[in-house]
């Protein structure tokens, strides 16, 4: 299935026309736009699964990433689209007195 939707996406991609540049917002004009995600991040998203991120870069305002997937390799996608999180890492339990 996710091979499908890989195929799917690539030919959308080929015949769909480029995307016309969204007006700059203010934070993007001035460059203070702040990525969310770091190389070394672990993340979650849609439809891939869990990846960790090798290099975040801001294109158009849209904060495109190469992620690692173990099933799928090296991929480049878009945050937004794919829906990308990080992962959380799960804090030790505490220890309670009695």
């Amino acid at each position: 299935m996710v091979e499908r939707l890989k195929r799917m996406r690539q030919q959308r991609e080929r015949q769909a026309p480029r995307p016309r540049p969204r007006p700059a917002s203010r934070a993007a004009a001035n460059g203070n736009f702040e990525p969310r995600f770091h190389p070394g991040d672990q993340i979650i998203c849609s439809p891939y699964g869990a990846g960790e991120v090798l290099e975040s870069r801001v294109e158009d305002e849209r904060e495109l990433l190469v992620v690692a997937f173990p099933e799928h390799g090296e991929l480049t996608i878009d945050a937004a689209v794919s829906a990308a999180r990080l992962v959380e890492e799960e804090a030790p339990p505490e220890e309670t007195d009695f």
